[in-house]
């Protein structure tokens, strides 16, 4: 990589940093597009981020990708948002454009792709999504937005007001969908896991160095008919994924959905269309797989 005064910067803020795998995938992207970008992680602090992001118009940087914890701030931080990221209530791509800050959530995107990569029909269907924080709302209004019927979103007591307010995206972002809160406790999640034809893990259970732990739910509470989502990426084929496996059911790992939300941020900024499979690439080898 020739870095020079000529490159075009974009990045992510996050914190921590080191064990994102988007700098290696979007440098593949550009390199294979013969593009003059580089994409560089900066670990930023919640206390440093407005700061940080307000200064990239001064520092000539394209625009930034947002992760843990910074999300929601972005929200608050940028001149404009899209429609859907102030529904979802969480920005995770930031594009300086003449001098403002606008706000994306490509998580949407990349989950529904995801699903609609997979088959899902979701027309009329049940889904239960795992977790009620942003990657949890970026699947009910990507369940909702993709026809579901009914979204239960379940979460510990503690966080049960939050699973509500999560849940009532539902509605709000489609009209017809109708969302539900439900504690996570074990004879009212199952039965609505074993009524569910999509079930959706928006939580780090599961995720490196974790995977040794058990799955967030049995593997005896799958239908052979159902289509599981398991958001973590890292390992590529979690303990839910593969218990669902065995089960039979249809399944999508959130390598895929990383890729393709990656692959919506790398249009918005380059206004090219992404390499997808590159990416794709890119990310498993950096994985290890």
């Amino acid at each position: 990589m020739n870095i020079t005064g000529k490159t075009k910067l974009v990045g992510l803020f996050g914190y921590p940093i080191g064990h994102s795998v988007s700098p290696q995938m979007h440098n593949a992207a550009f390199a294979h597009l013969g593009l003059d970008w580089c994409y560089l992680p900066f670990a930023v602090a919640p206390k440093d981020f407005a700061q940080a992001l307000r200064a990239l118009p001064a520092l000539g940087i394209v625009g930034v990708n947002v992760t843990i914890p910074l999300k929601e701030l972005a929200l608050r931080a940028v001149d404009e948002v899209t429609p859907v990221a102030d529904l979802v209530g969480a920005v995770n791509t930031v594009h300086c454009q003449d001098g403002k800050l606008v706000g994306y959530n490509t998580d949407v995107a990349g989950f529904t792709r995801s699903l609609t990569e997979a088959g899902g029909n979701l027309r009329g269907r049940t889904a239960v999504v795992l977790g009620a924080g942003g990657a949890a709302r970026a699947a009910v209004v990507g369940l909702a937005k993709m026809g579901a019927a009914r979204i239960w979103v379940a979460a510990l007591p503690v966080e049960i007001e939050r699973a509500a307010s999560t849940a009532g995206l539902a509605r709000r972002a489609a009209g017809g969908a109708v969302g539900a809160a439900i504690e996570w406790r074990r004879p009212a999640l199952r039965s609505a896991v074993e009524a569910a034809d999509v079930l959706v893990n928006a939580t780090p259970i599961g995720m490196y160095p974790h995977h040794s732990r058990p799955a967030p739910v049995p593997q005896t509470w799958l239908r052979k008919d159902m289509l599981v989502f398991d958001m973590v990426y890292n390992p590529v084929e979690t303990r839910l994924l593969a218990g669902a496996r065995r089960r039979g059911c249809r399944t999508v790992g959130g390598l895929r959905m990383l890729v393709l939300q990656g692959a919506e941020s790398f249009t918005i900024w380059s206004g090219q269309a992404a390499p997808v499979e590159v990416m794709q690439e890119a990310v498993a080898g950096a994985l290890g797989r």
